[in-house]
């Protein structure tokens, strides 16, 4: 196994999260939550483009199927001390919600990624709520304004904005 792959097993392991592929919201949860991880300074060297749901990385989606088919044994290697703290700091962020089922959690998820993914790439001012709520629906997403605002506040929290 490459070190990108050990990285990725390590960084989800350290978060509580499964490398489940085995249905479209579990892989949208971990395409979202690498993406977060990644630009909140977890370096694994995925590339992110724009896609139907958001930050999408054709390479991670191949590691993520690797890693569920070749459950290899990452015993014996550790995340270096500071992504283990980025990991901690963005435990709340990506954590399930009380009683929250996979496909909310994804569109949560979603929701996160792609408005951080607006702001830092395609320049979205995060600070007009209305605006960015109308850039994500240009974009194909359909987010309540009050979603947007909540979301907003939840990447600030984990000063990920």
């Amino acid at each position: 196994m490459d070190e990108r792959r050990i990285g990725l097993a390590l960084a989800l392991r350290e978060l509580g999260i499964s490398g489940d592929v085995s249905d479209f919201a579990s892989r949208l949860i971990l395409q979202k939550t690498v993406y977060l991880i990644e630009e909140a300074g977890i370096k694994l060297s995925y590339p992110f483009n724009w896609y139907l749901r958001g930050p999408y990385s054709p390479a991670l989606t191949r590691d993520l199927f690797d890693l569920a088919s070749n459950r290899e044994d990452i015993d014996g290697w550790v995340l270096d001390e500071h992504s283990r703290s980025v990991a901690q700091r963005l435990r709340p962020l990506i954590s399930d919600e009380p009683d929250e089922e996979p496909a909310a959690k994804a569109r949560r998820l979603e929701l996160l990624a792609s408005l951080h993914y607006l702001s830092r790439r395609r320049g979205v001012d995060l600070s007009d709520a209305e605006q960015a709520t109308a850039q994500l629906a240009l974009n194909g997403k359909h987010f309540s304004n009050a979603e947007v605002v909540a979301a907003i506040q939840r990447l600030r929290d984990v000063d990920l904005v």
